[in-house]
Order: structure tokens, then C-alpha cells, then sequence
């Protein structure tokens, strides 16, 4: 299960849609229509995008780690604001 999260702006309110664990496309493609609509009039903010798996059998997250464990969080600039438009 997907759940995409942001904030209308000129309310100032929290809204959220779901989606369904089939619609990841979905739910990025409609992550992406708020992320310009942030960068076109500002009118939303806070875009964020949460999973679930309800299939999961453990807890989430990362119990322990081995010793050659070396994860980094890499970040893109694709859709940055401050970007010229072309």
C-alpha cells in the first residue's frame, strides 16, 4: 500500500491519497503532477510519499547491519524548483 502526502498552501491543510500496492506507478505519476504544480504556482508543499507492505512477516526496519553494511542515500535534482524551465 502506497499513501502520497502534502500540503495545500493556501489552506494550509494536510491532504493525503492512497493507493493500492499494484498502483507504485500511480502514485509516483501523481507525486510528480503535485511537484510541478509546487513548482509552477506554489499552491502545494510537502510532497512526500509513504509504502506499507501488508504482507510483511517482521518488524520494519534494520535490525543489525553486517561490517561491509555501507549504504548512502543518494538525491537527485530532477525537478528542482530553482531550476531554469526550459
Amino acid at each position: 500500500m502506497y499513501k502520497v502526502y502534502w500540503t495545500e498552501n493556501v489552506t494550509q491543510s494536510a491532504v493525503s491519497k492512497d493507493f493500492t500496492e499494484l498502483e507504485m506507478g500511480a502514485a509516483l505519476s501523481f507525486m510528480e503532477v503535485l511537484r510541478k504544480q509546487q513548482c509552477e504556482d506554489g499552491s502545494v508543499g510537502f510532497v512526500t510519499f509513504v509504502s506499507e507492505n501488508p504482507n510483511s512477516v517482521g518488524k520494519p526496519g534494520v535490525d543489525e547491519t553486517g561490517p561491509d553494511y555501507n549504504w548512502t542515500k543518494r538525491r537527485t535534482t530532477e525537478l528542482r524548483c530553482d531550476q531554469p524551465k526550459e
